[in-house]
């Protein structure tokens, strides 16, 4: 009976990994981010990203009084580049 639970063990396991990815709800990433949300993605300060945007180094716009920057800009990217800048100066 050992090999009997076993395969109702495993099929608990994949009853309940199905019930989780059923509850997923996919949703594609903004195009669009906020300075804080960009500087998460980017693992920055929101201050490091504002220095990008007045160097001319990511795309934006106005929403209101919200700058937006372009989500699909490779912030890891930014974050080497800042980091090499960074040690160049210092």
């Amino acid at each position: 009976m050992g090999q009997m639970d076993d395969i109702a063990a495993i099929r608990a396991m994949v009853e309940a990994m199905q019930r989780k990815l059923d509850a997923v709800v996919m949703q594609p990433r903004p195009e669009w981010v906020t300075v804080h949300e960009y500087a998460q993605l980017a693992g920055v300060t929101p201050r490091t990203v504002r220095n990008w945007i007045t160097a001319g180094e990511l795309k934006t716009y106005r929403h209101g009084s919200k700058v937006m920057v372009r989500a699909s800009q490779d912030a890891s990217r930014d974050r080497r580049q800042s980091l090499c800048n960074t040690r160049a100066a210092g």
